[in-house]
């Protein structure tokens, strides 16, 4: 309510709304490393979940691996 600019304002919103924190990260690693796809689920479904959680995480390090391990583990097989 203190801010005189458009800057400053987005600038306190990002830090009360938009940090990151230590426990939402956990919570998402969680929610990565336990996904699996549920029956009655559509493959688009279940890869634009798997896609919103990675987004969230915003990690750079070695991730198209560990994608690509996470989401062929969690899906059914098709025999």
């Amino acid at each position: 309510m203190d801010e005189e600019t458009a800057a400053g304002l987005w600038s306190s919103f990002k830090m009360l709304y938009m940090i990151k924190n230590l426990s939402n990260k956990l919570y998402l690693k969680k929610q990565l490393y336990r996904l699996c796809m549920k029956k009655g689920t559509t493959m688009l479904e279940y890869l634009n979940f798997f896609n919103k959680i990675i987004s969230e995480l915003d990690v750079d390090v070695k991730i198209d691996e560990d994608k690509t391990l996470i989401l062929l583990s969690s899906t059914p097989i098709i025999s």
